[in-house]
């Protein structure tokens, strides 16, 4: 792990909740009958900038050959952000894991359960 810090995943969660408003600011767009073309164009380029930004961010690995899809919906959102916090409970698992390799000399395993 370590590739990817807790302050890191943050600033994803924080991307992924900017992109959620944009999202919901696009859906109201588009229930409204006062739409031009021109703000949901302006809309739609903030959403791919902050897809853009969240995957500069958080790495994706696997799809080199593919293009990545800029995140347009809440499943899409939702999708990312149950990712970083699976991430985060392995780096906390594996951290007390760690912690208990170290201390197995000292401490009974049980201890730790």
């Amino acid at each position: 792990f370590g590739l990817v810090t807790p302050d890191t995943l943050e600033k994803g969660e924080e991307i992924l909740r900017k992109i959620e408003g944009l999202i919901g600011e696009k859906t109201k767009m588009d229930q409204s009958d006062a739409k031009s073309k021109a703000e949901e164009q302006v809309l739609m380029e903030s959403i791919v900038e902050a897809s853009e930004e969240f995957y500069s961010v958080i790495p994706v690995y696997g799809f080199a050959a593919e293009r990545i899809q800029p995140i347009l919906n809440t499943d899409n959102v939702r999708e990312r952000q149950e990712m970083i916090h699976k991430i985060l409970h392995i780096q906390f698992a594996s951290q007390l894991l760690f912690a208990g390799l170290y201390n197995v000399k000292n401490r009974n395993p049980m201890e730790y359960i």
